[in-house]
């Protein structure tokens, strides 16, 4: 990671740059799981007042876990499959604006 380096050159210190690294990894799992936590609860609110297809999978909550697991798995396979259309497409998602002719 070219941000590791930077770190480590920065702080003359290869620890520095590692625990810097390791926060930074740390906080991307902590963001990922809030967004996907938050994500869920919205599909699951919705879900609940028929605003999707499949509400009657989505809005249902797990007697044991107390989550909306349902709603957890459709928002993941979502930005599972974005994920991948972004990674597939070269123009799509790209800044420049595609021509017709």
């Amino acid at each position: 990671m070219p941000i590791y380096e930077l770190w480590n050159q920065a702080s003359n210190s290869l620890a520095a740059g590692t625990a810097f690294l390791g926060l930074i990894y740390v906080l991307s799992v902590m963001v990922l799981v809030g967004t996907t936590e938050t994500s869920s609860r919205i599909t699951w609110a919705l879900a609940r007042d028929d605003a999707f297809y499949g509400s009657a999978y989505l809005s249902h909550v797990h007697p044991t876990l107390k989550v909306p697991v349902w709603s957890i798995v459709a928002n993941t396979a979502a930005c599972a499959v974005m994920g991948c259309l972004y990674l597939a497409s070269t123009t799509g998602m790209s800044s420049e604006t595609p021509r017709l002719f």
